[in-house]
């Protein structure tokens, strides 16, 4: 295709796009699009610098949009942006712009998706130790598509994506002459119309007879600004605070068991006191949930005297309507740089007359790998409370809806300075409460108290691990046409013709 638009037009609004696709500001719609704008543009430009082009631009739509969302001091940022992240971001473009002049085929357009795909589970499990990045929750607002990560996880919408911006350069290329690309059109049409069908179809299917009210309570607002002073930096301070968190908790939990929550969750680190005041506080708990008959997932932030040479313990713990303490948990990811013991990795559950409990803390959320131990275990409600900040909200608790698909189970997520939620097994928002829009302090609302089976609790990345496996093998063609390619030079060579065996 000769186009009379110049190849840096599709550069510019590809970039443009891209600052709208994920991160700070999310149009979902632009996700689809800019990395059509940016092949189209390597397609058209056949330089070796549009990639160099294309490297640069990325990288600074990329530093822009995540500022203040990835927690790192300014130089790391810059560097973790512009080149780590970036380099896997734009490797994909770079293998399809070597494949353009090699086939004409429709085949073809897989490679940017397979490459894709790749790239981001390679960097989620590499480089951000998490999945942060993945374009899959840009998708949020769409919840058919979101379910087939009930399938192949977030990779899987990651592939459409990356599938829809190869065909469309493929069918733009023909010119979308009918002829020509009718019987691709019409297949990937199709499979895109199957996906969001049974997507529609799950929705639909779903059914919540059975349910218990919860409670997810985050701590009072006016409490956190008059404790501005006390940090988890400074264990001094905050052996020197009232203690107004930890009464206000329990008022509130007694309001909530009153009004009918059978199960309460406070959000993460919600007692913020010294470790020699733990025993006294939990004692408290217990009382409070035998006499009101509830379970209880209490959550401390426990600091130690001599901090930090000892590290702080980030728990979670279950107290029944006995006032027997079921499991205690400690966060097994900690989210850079937080000060906190490493929990042993093991997901937490009790089988309670509402069904199997577990809970993870917050940055556990963004492990996929770590959330499916809940799914192939069938646990009925996840709950996971978080402590967020202004930067992340509401994109942080999008992230931990999409496990509550993945693994078909009941979600009670509360967020301090961020979205709490409540969500039934695919992904449907049943209560909300923004803690910078709304003025509650609790999130009351009806789970469903059964799980639904799916496939990727059981098999789990195996979908992102069959695109590997094919990405190494093209990557190993690539290798191997580079390696005939010199092999041709030296043969062609002088010193090949000097050392050549004599004909007889």
């Amino acid at each position: 295709m000769k186009s009379k638009i110049p190849s840096w037009f599709w550069l510019l609004i590809g970039s443009i796009l891209m600052l709208f696709s994920n991160g700070r500001w999310i149009f979902p719609i632009c996700t689809w699009i800019y990395p059509f704008c940016f092949l189209l543009y390597l397609h058209t430009n056949k330089k070796f610098n549009a990639l160099i082009y294309l490297f640069l631009c990325s990288g600074l739509i990329n530093t822009f949009a995540w500022w203040k969302i990835v927690p790192l001091p300014l130089p790391a940022y810059l560097f973790v942006m512009m080149i780590g992240i970036n380099l896997f971001m734009t490797i994909p473009f770079y293998i399809d712009k070597i494949f353009q002049n090699r086939s004409n085929r429709f085949i073809r357009t897989f490679i940017f998706p397979i490459s894709w795909v790749s790239l981001e589970f390679l960097h989620n499990n590499l480089l951000s130790k998490g999945s942060w990045m993945s374009i899959a929750y840009t998708q949020f607002d769409f919840l058919p598509l979101l379910q087939i990560v009930s399938i192949t996880g977030i990779y899987g919408i990651t592939f459409m994506i990356g599938w829809f911006a190869s065909s469309a350069v493929y069918f733009t290329e023909r010119n979308f002459e009918w002829n020509k690309v009718r019987t691709q059109i019409y297949s990937i049409a199709g499979f895109f119309a199957l996906i969001i069908f049974t997507g529609f179809l799950r929705i639909h299917r779903f059914n919540s007879r059975q349910t218990v009210q919860v409670a997810a309570i985050v701590q009072e607002r006016t409490i956190n600004k008059e404790l501005n002073s006390c940090r988890w930096t400074d264990a001094k301070a905050i052996s020197n605070y009232s203690g107004q968190i930890e009464e206000n908790l329990l008022t509130k939990t007694r309001e909530a068991a009153r009004k009918g929550a059978k199960i309460i969750l406070w959000q993460e680190s919600a007692g913020f006191l010294p470790r020699s005041k733990v025993s006294v506080f939990v004692d408290s708990a217990i009382s409070l949930a035998s006499k009101e008959k509830i379970y209880l997932l209490m959550t401390l932030w426990s600091v130690p005297n001599n901090f930090p040479n000892e590290l702080v313990e980030n728990k979670l713990m279950l107290i029944d309507p006995t006032g027997k303490i079921q499991f205690s948990y400690l966060k097994s990811n900690p989210a850079p740089p937080e000060p906190i013991v490493k929990g042993k990795g093991n997901m937490p559950y009790f089988d309670s007359e509402f069904g199997r409990i577990s809970a993870a803390i917050c940055y556990d959320a963004d492990f996929p790998s770590f959330i499916r131990k809940a799914g192939e275990i069938n646990s009925d409600i996840m709950f996971i409370p978080a402590n967020d900040w202004k930067e992340i909200d509401p994109l942080h608790s999008h992230m931990a809806i999409i496990r509550a698909i993945e693994n078909g189970f009941s979600l009670v997520h509360p967020a301090g300075q961020g979205l709490s939620v409540i969500v039934n097994p695919v992904g449907q928002i049943l209560e909300e409460m923004d803690y910078y829009s709304d003025e509650g302090q609790i999130l009351y609302g009806n789970v469903p108290v059964k799980s639904i089976a799916t496939i990727y609790s059981k098999v789990g990345d195996l979908f992102a691990f069959i695109n590997i496996g094919t990405f190494v093998c093209i990557v190993c063609y690539l290798v191997s046409l580079q390696i005939k390619a010199i092999m041709q030079k030296i043969n062609r060579g002088p010193l090949f013709r000097v050392f050549r065996p004599m004909k007889n």
